[in-house]
């Protein structure tokens, strides 16, 4: 190392090198301080974005659950029916399917007492002493998140690593005369917080650890579960919507922003949203720009470097040239010389011991090149010998590359064989000398030899020139080169024709075991005549579900599965000889669900006709299928059903309401002005706003409703068992859903809607399709951002 520092060249390379990075490290220090400001109130203003939208989307649903509760009080089922009347147990059946978070509707007496409630939930049950039963009496009311009480142990909990949270909307009901006569309430689940800050936070949010909490009056977190009770720094309460970076408990620096939330509810509640992001994901962006600039900085230093080499290579050019012609030398090169010319006497001394170095190597050279003459002669007669062992061997040899094409091959081979040399060296592939059924286990075995493994001697067959079959044992090994690459393989070949024939007649009387053992990739079951399974494999125990003792305790003529799928009815009728094939696709016997392909088989031996059952697994192709039924009802954009499947269960609904007489209702939902979202921002956030609509229809709508993409930018949406005024609290509640929500980069959108009902009068499904349409026209036409009922169900609905 130190002779190498030395060098002049060596020297000057590093010197302009360390110049040029000192340089670049220091612009990129300087850009590393500038950038991180700027980045940081760039994000800082992203997370307050943020921040902001989750507060608004929450707002808007407080303000609309508690809107829809005080509107509800006042319908005149309320006003007038008997607290505890069917009809007002129908109206809060339909209040709650109405909004899938809630978890409870009911309605309580001026005593308390729960006279009516959605499902029956706490009826008969005391509420005087619940905050939402006090406050309802009053005036409409909002309550803050509290666990579940008396509803702990009716309903299920989705996520049992949290207890049952609600939020309680209540408002009193008035009777004729004006006075209070009792109280309308709805628990809403607090799940619905988890769906408005998802689809607040995009994918990108979530991996650059983007955090939202959401804290009440009392700066407590209520969102998420597992941070509540966890210390907050003191210096969030000194944010007033907006945000700023601080230091948190935990000791990690965060980038915070604080949104209050303002519900414009009858009951403010002071709740805040936080969202948090760590300081050094927001600034990862500067120090990929730093990288970047260090990156120039080395480019920078490699270009002075080379600068450097060439000029010091025209400084050092005599003395390299001298080295270059010693290492000509060095590697046989006789006719290399070193001109001294002008240069000095140590140069020209040097030169002339090269020459005299030149003259002693090539009478090396000469003597060398006798020894190799005699040693040529010896190999060539020991090759001689070697190979008339080789060919007249009583044992065939071959050898082949990794590709199977056969190189060498000796003359006994070709003997056997009835090839001439040149017919198959070069040009036969190994597998075109075995059989058809032996071709997939011979590339199984040669990609077994390039991988180092030892394969087995094993008897098969080869095929002569003529067709005919020659019964050999072959013995292969693999050879590989310094490097471990395969290189070729050599196979030992003995004829055992005479050993195959004696083999044979020794066990013809065992056909039908070998037959069933080398069938073994399926199950096999036999059966005598009295029904009793005389035989089954593990292949079969496997595809049923059972062991193998299991299946041989059994009689086909008392097992109940087949009875039910068919198989002993085809049993009966292989019994008499005829082959019968079925797809089974149920459970078994032993209560494994199985999808596969029974062949039944009569099978004669001894004297009696027995039942051979082939059992072959089609489970996977069975799920490909159905995989593939399930894509082609589906769009693969917003993974709706589509227009196929939509078609279908109009169908369906239709002919329901033809038996039934059940009216259900069709919403047919367009985006305005969408050709104007795809000419602004792109296809591709066109497809976003796709995929945001039809979360927000899935999210809107109940389990039992159906929503599909229809073509376009066109949803539809079915509701069953719906008459055309609870359809249109349906259609208004995605249209206002719709409207609230922000779309990332497009900002808010809207969507014109068409409502109808199908009719007993209808003659097929496309009638009520056909007049949706048309209030869809009509919606467009009156300004969009509307709902419309198609005339006809107008006229009915009044």
């Amino acid at each position: 190392m130190s002779k190498l520092l030395q060098s002049f060249r060596v020297r000057l390379v590093l010197l302009f090198g360390s110049l040029s990075l000192l340089v670049g490290a220091a612009t990129a220090f300087y850009f590393e301080q500038a950038a991180s400001q700027e980045v940081a109130q760039s994000r800082g203003e992203v997370l307050h974005d943020v921040s902001r939208n989750i507060a608004h989307a929450l707002a808007e649903n407080l303000h609309e659950r508690d809107r829809e509760i005080s509107l509800l009080s006042r319908f005149p089922v309320f006003r007038h029916s008997e607290l505890h009347s069917p009809q007002l147990r129908l109206q809060l059946e339909d209040i709650k399917n109405s909004y899938r978070h809630y978890a409870w509707v009911g309605v309580a007496d001026m005593a308390g007492t729960v006279r009516s409630a959605a499902g029956g939930l706490l009826v008969g049950q005391s509420v005087q002493q619940r905050p939402w039963f006090i406050q309802g009496r009053q005036g409409a009311y909002v309550g803050d998140v509290h666990q579940a009480v008396l509803l702990a142990k009716k309903l299920p909990n989705p996520n049992p690593n949290e207890p049952l949270r609600f939020v309680d909307f209540a408002a009193p009901i008035l009777g004729p005369d004006g006075k209070v006569r009792g109280v309308l309430g709805s628990h809403a689940n607090w799940g619905w917080v988890q769906e408005v800050v998802q689809r607040a936070l995009s994918d990108k949010h979530a991996s650059d650890g983007m955090q939202v909490l959401i804290l009440n009056r009392k700066n407590e977190i209520l969102f998420p579960y597992a941070a509540v009770g966890n210390p907050l720094p003191p210096a969030l309460a000194t944010i007033r919507d907006g945000y700023a970076t601080m230091h948190w408990p935990s000791g990690t620096a965060y980038l915070t922003s604080k949104v209050d939330v303002d519900a414009r509810s009858s009951t403010e509640l002071g709740w805040q949203v936080v969202v948090r992001q760590p300081l050094a994901a927001a600034l990862a962006p500067v120090k990929q720009l730093q990288q970047t600039l260090l990156l120039i900085a080395l480019l920078a230093s490699a270009i002075f470097m080379l600068c450097a080499l060439w000029l010091a290579t025209h400084l050092s050019r005599p003395i390299e040239q001298l080295v270059q012609v010693a290492q000509r030398v060095a590697q046989g090169d006789e006719g290399a010389s070193f001109e001294a010319g002008k240069h000095s006497l140590e140069l020209q001394k040097l030169g002339s011991s090269l020459r005299e170095m030149t003259q002693q190597l090539l009478a090396r050279k000469q003597a060398l090149a006798e020894s190799n003459r005699q040693l040529e002669q010896k190999v060539a007669a020991r090759t001689a010998e070697l190979s008339e062992l080789y060919h007249l061997s009583p044992v065939g040899y071959h050898s082949h590359n990794a590709e199977g094409i056969i190189t060498q091959i000796n003359d006994r081979e070709l003997q056997w064989l009835g090839y001439r040399r040149e017919e198959v060296v070069g040009r036969l592939h190994v597998s075109q000398l075995l059989p058809p059924a032996c071709r997939t286990e011979f590339a199984a075995q040669l990609a077994a030899m390039q991988q180092g493994q030892t394969v087995s001697t094993e008897d098969t067959e080869f095929l002569r020139q003529d067709g005919s079959a020659l019964h050999v044992r072959v013995s292969a090994n693999a050879h590989f080169d310094a490097t471990g690459q395969f290189v070729f393989a050599r196979s030992a070949v003995m004829d055992v024709t005479a050993q195959h024939s004696l083999e044979v007649a020794l066990h013809s009387q065992q056909l039908l075991n070998q037959s069933i053992i080398h069938a073994s990739d399926n199950g096999l079951l036999l059966y005598r005549a009295d029904g009793q399974c005389v035989l089954a494999n593990d292949a079969a125990a496997s595809i049923l579900g059972a062991s193998r003792q299991a299946l041989l305790e059994q009689n086909f003529h008392h097992i109940p599965s087949w009875q039910v799928n068919g198989l002993y009815q085809a049993a009966l009728r292989t019994m008499a000889g005829r082959t019968e094939r079925l797809l089974i696709s149920g459970y078994s016997s032993f209560h494994k669900m199985v999808d596969c392909q029974v062949t039944l088989l009569p099978v004669a031996h001894e004297g009696m006709t027995m039942l051979l059952l082939v059992v072959k697994d089609v489970s996977e192709l069975m799920q490909a299928n159905r995989e593939l039924e399930q894509l082609a009802r589906h769009d693969p954009l917003t993974a709706l059903a589509n227009r196929r499947s939509a078609n279908e269960r109009l169908h369906v609904e239709f002919l329901r309401m033809q038996r039934s007489g059940t009216r259900y209702s069709v919403l047919l939902l367009d985006i305005d002005h969408f050709k104007r979202v795809n000419d602004s921002f792109g296809h591709e956030t066109g497809d976003h706003v796709l995929q945001f609509v039809a979360n927000l229809l899935h999210s809107g709508v109940r389990e039992t409703d159906f929503a599909a993409r229809f073509g376009g930018e066109e949803f539809l949406v079915l509701l069953p068992d719906t008459a055309p005024q609870h359809g249109l609290l349906v259609a208004e509640k995605l249209r206002a859903s719709i409207a609230a929500a922000s779309v990332p980069l497009v900002g808010q959108i809207t969507v014109s809607i068409g409502l109808a009902a199908a009719a007993a009068s209808d003659a097929n499904e496309n009638e009520s399709l056909r007049r949706a349409d048309k209030a869809l026209y009509a919606a467009k036409h009156a300004g969009r951002n509307r709902v419309e009922l198609a005339a006809r169900d107008d006229i009915a609905a009044n």
